[in-house]
């Protein structure tokens, strides 16, 4: 299952995150950074930056992209995203799909699998060294174009590269009448300027290239390309030995070794990710299956290898959305009935209590301090949340004179540290708490 989670977020996250790292983490300072992307013109060959130990690998590289484009126009004083030469648009991003990092600590690449990844769970520190390249699509595994037909015996196009040649006649096509996607001698002229480099100048109509690509698979003389004709193209090339060219071609048109489609600085961060939301990514679907999710809460009650794998897996699920929206809404489980302090802490779990609690906490600290918070925090204590986490407490502290446990310690910290966020306020967020305190009335 940990597996499954990782291989579905090497082309993105969805900005998803595990429960882990759910409350606010410690700060990294002084990254050091070493940019093998970006060379000359302005730019740093090394720059620091600070992030939260919670962040993940992805944000990580979303970070670096956006660093490593800023040059300086002043000698080294200041750097921006300032226009390259020639040019009027801010540089864009460079889009973290295309990111390689190697920490240099441990001397190894942090790979695709590890993007959901937080930067505690790899054991980042503080003035931690970290090597940023951008990814070589010569070196990613080749993918077949062609494939002997399974009866026939003849090249055809695998099922893949089928689809991409589909896509790239997508966008030089036009459509007849009966819904067919065909090629004009004009599409034909901008798929070869783009696959080939070729100048304006140089690439027309009457272009030999085009004319003989005319002359070979329009036979019937219609002025179009078919996407059989179009397919057929690109098997020829492959039987005639020129994989190299059409490989090359492919990458023009913006597709790797391995058929898969590359991305540019500016798309859209999860462009390559199949998944359409972060609803359908395994992180967070697994962790919304309450019977699931509560089969792995009891899972912690076993012997320590499983407890322990089990609580691995917890934490690295996303937080169960179900749980999250129950202590955020504070609402009672009906219209007729009223709330229960029952409904958020299950007191026949105390695994679940805990879980529960980290999101309290979680709300209590979150970064923005605004309304919405001050708000939750103001019916949390009309609600005598307060007050609950004391008796919580006590129970706990009476519990453990008869037996330890780690997991009892875990609960009795978690249960203190809330506390001392109400009652010394003292946190840089804590502006909501103290607000809120205020405006609860004081029993007679």
């Amino acid at each position: 299952m940990r597996q499954l989670v990782r291989a579905s977020e090497k082309n993105g996250t969805h900005n998803l995150k595990p429960h882990a790292s759910l409350c606010k983490g410690a700060t990294l300072g002084n990254l050091q950074v070493q940019n093998n992307i970006t060379h000359g013109d302005g730019y740093r060959s090394r720059f620091e930056i600070s992030i939260s130990s919670h962040a993940t690998v992805w944000e990580l590289k979303k970070r670096i992209g956006q660093e490593v484009v800023k040059r300086s126009i002043d000698g080294g004083k200041t750097f921006g995203h300032h226009p390259k030469e020639g040019e009027t648009e801010p540089c864009t991003p460079t889009h973290p799909a295309t990111i390689r990092l190697f920490q240099m600590a441990n001397s190894s690449d942090l790979k695709d699998a590890t993007n959901g990844t937080t930067l505690s769970d790899l054991k980042f520190k503080a003035n931690e060294n970290i090597g940023a390249f951008k990814k070589s699509t010569f070196l990613v595994r080749k993918a077949p174009i062609v494939e002997d037909d399974a009866e026939t015996g003849k090249p055809q196009l695998t099922f893949k590269a089928s689809q991409v040649i589909e896509e790239i006649l997508e966008r030089y096509s036009t459509t007849t009448k009966e819904g067919a996607k065909v090629m004009t001698k004009e599409q034909c002229v901008e798929f070869t300027r783009t696959a080939t480099k070729e100048t304006a100048a140089r690439s027309s109509e009457e272009d030999p290239k085009v004319v003989q690509f005319f002359a070979d698979y329009d036979k019937e003389g219609n002025g179009y390309i078919t996407a059989d004709s179009f397919k057929q193209f690109f098997v020829d090339a492959c039987v005639n030995g020129k994989d190299m060219t059409v490989r090359e071609n492919l990458r023009r048109l913006g597709y790797s070794q391995d058929l898969r489609k590359m991305v540019s600085d500016g798309e859209p961060e999860n462009l390559l990710q199949v998944r359409a939301s972060m609803l359908d990514m395994p992180r967070y679907k697994i962790a919304k299956n309450e019977k699931l999710f509560d089969s792995l809460m009891s899972l912690l009650d076993l012997q320590q290898d499983v407890s322990q794998r089990a609580l691995e897996l917890i934490r690295m699920l996303a937080t169960n959305p179900i749980l999250y929206n129950r202590v955020l809404s504070l609402k009672p489980q009906d219209e007729e009935s009223k709330f229960s302090w029952s409904t958020i802490f299950d007191e026949n779990n105390v695994h679940k209590v805990l879980y529960s609690l980290e999101i309290v906490e979680a709300i209590l600290t979150r970064e923005q301090d605004d309304s919405s918070t001050h708000q939750w925090i103001k019916r949390f204590l009309d609600l005598g949340g307060f007050q609950e986490l004391q008796d919580q407490l006590q129970t706990a502290l009476i519990s453990m004179r008869s037996s330890h446990s780690n997991e009892k310690k875990k609960y009795v910290d978690q249960q203190l540290k809330l506390i001392k966020i109400f009652v010394m306020a003292s946190r840089p967020t804590s502006k909501s708490v103290q607000v809120a305190v205020s405006e609860v009335e004081k029993p007679d």
